[in-house]
């Protein structure tokens, strides 16, 4: 007689015989079925026995049976896992122990919009949909005819669902205020490339926003879209004066910190920066990078949050936009004015 292997899937048949119930009746207690009662007893008695013996219903069967599929699909703009930015990666790692817990199934799709207006429900019964980083609002259009609860993960929503996203106003107030508390008022703002993601606007704004609201000029080459790190550097720097740079994430403010050492410009002493998103390598940079750190466990959280009520009321939260502050991260690349 060959000896069962520990690792061997327990089956639902299994369950039932160990609880002496029927497979229907372990079913409906894990899918949480309505009209439906048990005791309590017998109820504990099955959750008991999932959990010791770490039975995980097969997803494609429970989804086919199931009045709910216990699925929740994340959609990721792009085509494969190294288009997914660092804010959604942390968000969506602080997002799957919730889900988990509350026996949702995850399953992840990256699509490419292809400059169409329309986009599709999965091929599978889901509960649930958290698209990440639209830049595209009528690609939800057919998700909204369709009824499915859904949240907008850093991206704009155009009112037709709830949305996710970092206060940026706030993020920028944090980067000029730090700066202005070291002396600095001659402050440029290196933006991001010309593409449609919301922060890249956003940020944009709120500099010139910010700026205005405290008293201090606007520095020219705030517009520049992508512009030559070098160039920039030679302009508003060495020529124009310039003693602070905000750039628009970590990953711009490396190129920045890379050409004002190629130019012999000393950071911090001559160039103070600061960058959005704290992320690696910002915390090993040289000097190490004075950041505006993302909230991104936390917009996780409020995404979970937002879907599940959803998914529990039957109700859709409407245009609800939800705008999450970050927090000012001060390392060495900032300091007074020619300290």
């Amino acid at each position: 007689m060959t000896a069962k292997l520990s690792n061997q899937r327990v089956s639902i048949r299994e369950i039932a015989a160990e609880a002496g119930v029927s497979t229907s009746t372990v079913s409906k207690v894990l899918n949480g079925y309505e009209n439906f009662s048990v005791r309590d007893e017998v109820r504990n008695k099955i959750l008991e026995l999932v959990k010791r013996r770490s039975y995980s219903p097969n997803p494609m069967f429970r989804s086919l049976r199931a009045e709910k599929s216990r699925q929740i699909s994340f959609l990721f703009q792009g085509s494969s896992p190294f288009d997914v930015g660092a804010v959604v990666n942390q968000a969506v790692e602080a997002m799957s122990p919730l889900l988990a817990e509350q026996c949702y199934q995850l399953n992840y799709t990256f699509y490419q919009n292809n400059g169409t207006d329309a986009y599709y429900l999965p091929p599978w019964k889901v509960d649930g949909i958290v698209f990440t980083d639209i830049t595209r609002v009528s690609v939800l259009d057919s998700i909204v005819e369709a009824k499915t609860p859904f949240v907008v993960l850093n991206g704009e929503s155009g009112g037709r669902g709830p949305a996710v996203k970092i206060d940026e106003d706030i993020a920028m107030a944090q980067a000029v205020e730090h700066l202005r508390s070291l002396g600095h008022s001659k402050i440029v703002y290196a933006n991001g490339k010309n593409y449609h993601h919301y922060s890249v606007a956003a940020r944009h704004d709120a500099y010139m926003l910010y700026m205005a609201s405290v008293g201090l000029p606007l520095w020219p080459g705030h517009d520049e879209m992508g512009a030559n790190p070098a160039a920039f550097l030679l302009k508003h720097v060495l020529e124009d004066g310039a003693t602070a740079l905000i750039a628009y994430d970590h990953l711009l403010a490396l190129h920045y910190l890379h050409a004002a050492w190629e130019l012999g410009i000393s950071v911090p002493k001559r160039l103070s920066i600061v960058a959005f998103n704290d992320q690696n390598p910002a915390e090993i940079a040289i000097p190490p990078l004075t950041c505006v750190a993302s909230p991104a466990a936390e917009m996780g959280r409020k995404t979970v949050e937002l879907l599940l009520a959803q998914i529990d009321s039957g109700e859709p939260s409407g245009g609800l936009e939800i705008k999450i502050p970050g927090k000012l991260i001060v390392r060495r690349s900032t300091a007074e004015p020619g300290s």
